[in-house]
């Protein structure tokens, strides 16, 4: 089963967009009911749905009517009611927020189902997900999976590497890249006052000889007459003031 960064929405009742590509026939069968349904979406964190837009058997343009994060979130009832063997995962929860993300994430693992950056066996028991691999850029998603393969690697690109999460060398990687970061900040003071010092430079007018060029007449009017204007916001202020008093 493939899950998409946006997942496609049949057009059906709210009931297909759960059991797609089944259709209520093929639920049936499977000996599934409305409470299965129910318990999908509530572990997806959308409980609410039947309930907010009328019922099982309401039909609407589901594309329209559901946010990004609902959409993806759908998906994820939908891979929770079909338990296909293997699933894939293609930037499925990137409109989902990261609390719920890790919510929908600790209900795969209460489930016995792994999230994985690669392919790895889990169980044998019919209508259990064997492999689950997610497919992202999001570095926060690690700590849940088991492997992780990095592809794209090299100069050319046409590189790869798959290595288990957790190993001492991914931690010697993390840590390098802490200290990286560490000696980045250390220097920002410098930075700031590197950057001050070419604002001064930058903010000069400079002439042949080294010698500074005076400002024009209009910038020292401009200045005169922007400090009068102040003086007599000052005066007008201080009358007002006193004629409150009397």
């Amino acid at each position: 089963m493939f899950l998409p960064q946006r997942p496609y929405l049949s057009i059906g009742t709210l009931r297909d967009q759960v059991i797609y590509p089944d259709g209520e026939a093929n639920m049936r069968e499977k000996r599934k009911a409305e409470y299965d349904l129910r318990r999908a979406l509530e572990q997806a964190r959308l409980g609410y749905l039947p309930d907010r837009e009328g019922g099982w058997d309401t039909r609407k343009e589901w594309k329209d009517v559901l946010s990004g994060g609902e959409k993806q979130r759908l998906a994820i009832a939908r891979l929770l009611y079909h338990e296909p063997r293997y699933a894939f995962i293609d930037e499925g929860t990137s409109a989902v927020s990261s609390d719920v993300e890790g919510l929908l994430y600790e209900t795969c693992k209460e489930k016995g189902i792994s999230k994985l950056g690669a392919v790895t066996e889990l169980g044998s028991r019919a209508n259990t997900i064997k492999a689950l691999i997610t497919i992202s850029t999001r570095a926060s998603l690690k700590k849940y999976h088991t492997y992780n393969l990095v592809l794209g690697m090299g100069e050319r690109g046409d590189e790869w590497e798959f290595q288990r999460i957790g190993t001492e060398r991914e931690k010697m990687h993390v840590e390098k890249e802490l200290q990286e970061l560490r000696e980045r900040l250390s220097q920002v003071e410098e930075w700031k006052s590197r950057h001050e010092e070419i604002e001064r430079e930058l903010a000069r007018v400079w002439v042949e000889g080294g010698d500074d060029l005076s400002p024009p007449p209009y910038v020292e009017a401009t200045k005169k007459a922007a400090t009068a204007a102040t003086d007599d916001s000052v005066e007008d202020t201080t009358l007002v003031e006193a004629g409150d008093v009397q």
